[in-house]
Parts: structure tokens; C-alpha cells; sequence
């Protein structure tokens, strides 16, 4: 650990250059003659709201070096206007901090930048040679990391026949790999692998450029193709396995439901026998009642239908009587006319 000041200083020449003379003139540059000790706002370089000591990965630092930290962020983002969107530039700044001072880390961030700067300028960088130089340590703004990321991705899968064939298994997969990826680069593999093992690979990057971090990765891939395989299997061993499950579970779901059918069926069925015996038996009161009723009214009214029919046979009687009087009446009136008519006619002979 001790060597690792020596070695980031001699990389970027600043073992004997005036740093701290650098860092006070860009601060005055920045802050003019008021330096703030304490930030409201802080700029990540990253469209992430969280608060910078839960974005920082490597969280080591003291409230002091995370004030220096604000300060170097603020001052790269007032010096260099052509950075807009890196998250890498927040985990290199704090893992710097763990090993040289406030003003050493300024000087070789802007080391960096500048040289970033100038080679991403160049013409054949970002268009033909980009995946064969990578020197460069930082992409400017969020277009450049798409860009970058779709030209790495294509340029190894159309020169090497095994990474074309990870890429197509994590396309079948539905694995977002270009995430994966930039989650790895983006926080230095820190979470992924040993510290010991992150300030060794951190070290190769602050020497060659962000090559070393897209080797590793397709080394990584490489090195571990037969078990990114295997997932596929596993995967086809799971999706049938749930199959089979969902299978099991419909037609046991389809037996319940048949079985809440016909339960339904014979329910309504019952309740209609049900309905049909409370007519019958209503029916049968009503019949009972009718019954009762008629022997009662009979009971009643049987000496009064006598009485009726004797007046009505009465009133019959002479009826006929009186209409059979008047018929002899008029039998005689018509034999009288007829004498009268006999009469005239042999007085006129």
C-alpha cells in the first residue's frame, strides 16, 4: 500500500511537479478567493440523486476526504465543460484519495481528462480504430458510452467465434449483458471481485487506458463460457419443470372448477325440487281449503235451494196457467170473427 503513491505519481510524471501550486490556482480559478468547506449540492457526473458517500462504492473515506472529494468533482466540472456524463470519474476520484493527497488527485484526474480529450478528438479514435487503442481513460458524455459500447460489442463478436456465441446465449436468455457490463466497468469490479484484485487491475488502467477493464472482460466471458452455457440448460431444466407445475396446477384449478360447477348444478337442481314440493303442498291447502269451504256452503245452503226451487215451480205454474187463459181467449175472439164474417157474406148472397 505504501507503494502506491510512488507508482500513481511516476505514471502521470507529477512525483516531482508542484501540485499543490496547481490545485491553488484552480480553485482560485473556480471559487475565486472564498473555498467553501462544505457543498449543498454535489456533482457526480451521473444523473444519480443519491447522496455521494451511498453512490461512492469503495466507502472509506473519512468526512474529510469526502469534503475533498466534492471539491475535486466541482473543480473538474467548472474546468472541463466537455464532460457531461461519466460515473466512473466519482470512483476513481475517492479510491485516489485512499493513497495520495487532495492535490495530487487533482493533477492526475486532469491528467487524464486532457489526454482523454485529445485522443477521443481524434479523428480515426471514435470511428475505426476505437476498439484497437482504447487508451483513453473517460468518455465524455452518455452518446459516447452507447456508441462505444455497441462498437466493442460488435467488433468482438465478429473476430472471436466464442464471445459471438456468449453474446448470442445471453441474447436467449434475455440477459441484459450491456448493463451487466457497464455496472462492472463503471465501478472499477469493485463488488465483483477482491480488493486486492480491484487496485491491481485499477493500477494497469491508470497506465494503459480503459482497455485493461474491456480485456478483462472478455477474458472473463472467455475463461468462463462453459458455465454461461450451462445457465441455458439449467433454464430449460427449470421453465419445464415449472411447466409441468403449471400444468399440474391447471388441471387441478379445472377439476375444482368442475367440481363448483356440478356442485352448483345439484344445488339449483335441489332448490328447484324444493320450490316445486312448497307448490305441491301450497296447491294441496288450497284444495283442502276449497274443500272445506264448498261442504260448509252446502251445509248451509242446501234447505234454501229447496225453498228456490218450489217458488220457481210455483211461478212456472201459473205462468203457464195465466198464458194458457189468455190463448183460449183468443181462440174464441177469432171463432166469434169468424161467425161475423159467415154471416155478412150470407145476408150479401
Amino acid at each position: 500500500m505504501r507503494l502506491m503513491r510512488p507508482i500513481i505519481l511516476d505514471i502521470y510524471k507529477r512525483t516531482y511537479a508542484d501540485n499543490k501550486v496547481e490545485f491553488q490556482i484552480a480553485l482560485k480559478i473556480v471559487f475565486k478567493d472564498i473555498i467553501p468547506q462544505k457543498f449543498k449540492q454535489n456533482y457526480v457526473f451521473s444523473q444519480d440523486n443519491r447522496p455521494i458517500e451511498e453512490i461512492v462504492k469503495i466507502n472509506v473515506l473519512s468526512k474529510e476526504g469526502y469534503d475533498s472529494l466534492k471539491r475535486i468533482l466541482w473543480i473538474l466540472k467548472e474546468m472541463y465543460y466537455q464532460i457531461e456524463y461519466n460515473p466512473m470519474i466519482i470512483q476513481i476520484a475517492a479510491l485516489l484519495l485512499i493513497f495520495i493527497k487532495e492535490e495530487e488527485v487533482y493533477c492526475v484526474l486532469k491528467y487524464m481528462v486532457e489526454d482523454s480529450i485529445k485522443l477521443l478528438t481524434q479523428n480515426n479514435q471514435q470511428d475505426q480504430d476505437i476498439q484497437r487503442s482504447l487508451r483513453w481513460h473517460f468518455l465524455m458524455n452518455k452518446n459516447d458510452f452507447v456508441k462505444f459500447q455497441n462498437s466493442f460489442f460488435d467488433t468482438l463478436v465478429e473476430k472471436s467465434a466464442t464471445f459471438n456465441e456468449i453474446m448470442n446465449h445471453f441474447k436467449e436468455v434475455n440477459f441484459d449483458y450491456i448493463e451487466y457490463f457497464l455496472d462492472m466497468v463503471n465501478n472499477l469490479f469493485y463488488g465483483y471481485l477482491n480488493f486486492s484484485a480491484v487496485i491491481k487491475f485499477f493500477i494497469m488502467y491508470l497506465n494503459e487506458g480503459m482497455k485493461v477493464y474491456f480485456r478483462f472482460m472478455y477474458s472473463l466471458c472467455y475463461y468462463l463460457k462453459d458455465d454461461i452455457l450451462k445457465v441455458n440448460q439449467k433454464k430449460k431444466k427449470i421453465k419445464k419443470k415449472r411447466q409441468e407445475i403449471d400444468q399440474e396446477q391447471k388441471a387441478q384449478q379445472e377439476q375444482k372448477d368442475q367440481i363448483q360447477i356440478q356442485n352448483k348444478q345439484n344445488n339449483q337442481y335441489r332448490q328447484k325440487i324444493i320450490i316445486l314440493k312448497q307448490k305441491q303442498k301450497i296447491k294441496k291447502k288450497k284444495l283442502l281449503i276449497l274443500q272445506i269451504y264448498i261442504q260448509k256452503y252446502i251445509q248451509i245452503y242446501r234447505y234454501k235451494y229447496i225453498y228456490i226451487y218450489i217458488y220457481i215451480f210455483i211461478i212456472l205454474f201459473f205462468y203457464i196457467y195465466l198464458y194458457k187463459e189468455r190463448f183460449q181467449f183468443k181462440i174464441k175472439q177469432s171463432q166469434q170473427i169468424e161467425l161475423r164474417i159467415q154471416q155478412q157474406f150470407k145476408l150479401k148472397i
